[in-house]
């Protein structure tokens, strides 16, 4: 997995490392600087990453011992300190140093169009046919179990984005 991560000076990061840790060892605020953020649902999110994992890191567990257990990808991923592991949430991820949210937040489910207007680009979203996996309805990977262990998990991110706790 080392392969994911750059360097910035002598400090290892993870293109997500949160808002957080680029203050921190940027030795900056980003106050002044329009960040804007796409946000998914939490459910759909995190079936992704376990998606992405076991295709790119040759991590090979079940969703459900992904969910239930502290696994070698969280291990690599906190050695970072930047809060970034698979039960991260997406708030964790865009609170700055003083615990604020100050980015734009645009849902990945209906607002990429506004996201292309307002940031003025041409043909956006564009959806690249090659990169596109097959479709899977992550809907499918829950249970009521499993749908109750993720809301409590990433409750923050349904309530400050607006997500559903219902599967529908």
């Amino acid at each position: 997995m080392d392969g994911n991560f750059k360097y910035l000076g002598d400090h290892k990061f993870h293109q997500h490392s949160t808002i957080n840790w680029w203050e921190t060892y940027l030795k900056t605020n980003f106050d002044d600087i329009e960040i804007y953020t796409i946000v998914r649902n939490p459910y759909s999110r995190i079936v992704s990453f376990w998606r992405y994992a076991n295709r790119n890191w040759s991590y090979h567990n079940s969703f459900v011992d992904f969910l239930n257990k502290e696994n070698e990808m969280d291990a690599e991923l906190s050695e970072l300190n930047a809060a970034y592991d698979t039960k991260t949430t997406m708030t964790e991820h865009l609170k700055n140093r003083n615990g604020e949210i100050r980015t734009k937040i645009y849902k990945y489910e209906t607002d990429l169009e506004k996201l292309g207007k307002d940031l003025n680009l041409k043909n956006y979203p564009y959806r690249n046919k090659h990169l596109v996996m097959p479709y899977y309805d992550w809907r499918n990977f829950y249970n009521k179990d499993l749908q109750k262990l993720v809301y409590d998990m990433f409750y923050e991110d349904f309530k400050n984005f607006g997500y559903e706790e219902e599967i529908s």
